[in-house]
């Protein structure tokens, strides 16, 4: 499923972007503060240059007048330049006309600043005799220095110089809330696969459930009139696993407890087949501890005794084992029937089997195989399941 915060241009992603780029207090702080800081310092260089060593009293309090409107000026235009250079970074496609209306909006705002500190220069520093001579001699002097003598450069420099720690910091804070995003998309999706697996698996044992009660209530109608106390005892057997079934539990449990459950079944199994049904396990201390897929065998057994044991009147055996080799737990489920030809699903594709691929796929991915192929060392089939060896609880 889409995230509308990602689709939705005006939905809640954009408004939380929006609230990173938004000067706080502390920002606040931060520009007042520096720009204090560089105040201090012009004040400084000005009062200590020795050029003007005959400086009124008067005079250097005027230049301080001067010097600090001249810095507060530039920190109260830094927070609407800040937002401004959040605003213009905020789309790529319009990457050239953001350049010029920067310039423009830089050229036009830099004359500004420049003509009005001039101005005051003008009014506050010079002696008012010679500012009368300049007034009737060449006009309006601020704006003959802007345009005369380029004096808008340095507001001009001023002005990119924040605009460009505008950029930077509008860029810096996408950057982070963009990894942030895609961090909590990340969870929000390995959330939504891990509930879209245990999905699966509940569709898919409750699809198991059904065929195997089926099986085992016809057994049990075709033995109802013959053996009363037999049917007893698979209802009973049935019952417990029913219980274990809709009961739930973990994905995965212990091999000595799937065997133990395998053992319920074989014993219903063994009320409807009697002496003809031959079953034996051979499982090492060390694969009983290994995790395998919650009730995985029952429908394997339940196949080959289908084709090895039911439709022959002598029986049949069908033998399982388990062993670790190595990082894998193998295990295999044999039979003395006719074998995996084409009279019997050679491919293996019933709904037992088919149910079993699916949930070893659902739960170790490529990491494990389930085949069903001839016994190369007598007669009958072997279905061989491999997965990753993962010891359980002790």
């Amino acid at each position: 499923m889409s995230d509308p915060r990602i689709l939705d241009p005006a939905g809640p992603a954009v408004a939380d972007i929006d609230a990173k780029l938004r000067l706080r207090p502390r920002d606040f702080a931060t520009i007042a503060a520096v720009w204090g800081f560089l105040a201090l310092v012009a004040i400084a260089s000005r009062v200590l240059d020795p050029r003007i060593p005959g400086l009124a009293p008067q005079i250097s309090a005027a230049a301080i007048r001067l010097t600090l409107f001249e810095y507060g000026l530039w920190m109260l235009l830094t927070p609407p330049l800040l937002w401004f250079a959040a605003r213009l970074t905020d789309d790529d496609r319009r990457r050239l006309w953001s350049v010029l209306l920067a310039v423009v909006a830089g050229l036009v705002l830099a004359l500004a600043v420049d003509t009005l500190v001039e101005a005051l220069r003008e009014n506050v520093l010079r002696p008012p005799r010679r500012r009368r001579r300049m007034m009737v001699r060449g006009g309006f002097g601020p704006f003959r220095r802007a345009f005369g003598d380029l004096g808008f450069v340095d507001d001009l420099m001023v002005y990119f110089a924040v605009l460009f720690a505008g950029v930077a910091r509008a860029s810096m804070l996408r950057a982070t809330w963009r990894r942030h995003e895609a961090t909590r998309l990340q969870a929000h999706a390995a959330q939504l696969q891990g509930q879209l697996a245990n999905a699966r698996l509940g569709a898919l044992r409750a699809q198991l459930d059904p065929h195997f009660l089926f099986n085992t209530l016809n057994a049990v109608s075709a033995m109802v009139e013959r053996d009363p106390r037999g049917v007893r005892r698979m209802i009973s057997r049935l019952s417990e696993l029913l219980r274990h079934s809709l009961e739930g539990g973990a994905d995965e449990i212990p091999l000595h407890r799937e065997l133990a459950l395998l053992d319920r079944y074989v014993d219903i199994m063994r009320v409807r087949f009697g002496d003809r049904l031959r079953v034996s396990v051979d499982a090492s201390d060390e694969a009983q501890r290994g995790l395998v897929p919650n009730l995985i065998l029952q429908p394997i057994v339940e196949n080959a005794i289908r084709y090895a044991v039911a439709p022959r009147e002598q029986g049949g055996a069908v033998r399982i084992s388990a062993h670790r080799a190595g990082d894998r737990l193998v295990i295999r489920v044999l039979d003395d029937g006719p074998g995996p030809d084409a009279a019997t699903a050679p491919s293996g594709q019933g709904v037992g089997l088919s149910n079993a691929r699916a949930r070893l796929a659902e739960l170790y991915g490529g990491a494990q195989h389930l085949q069903l192929k001839a016994n190369t060392d007598g007669p009958g089939a072997v279905t061989e399941i491999s997965l990753p060896y993962r010891p359980g609880p002790a």
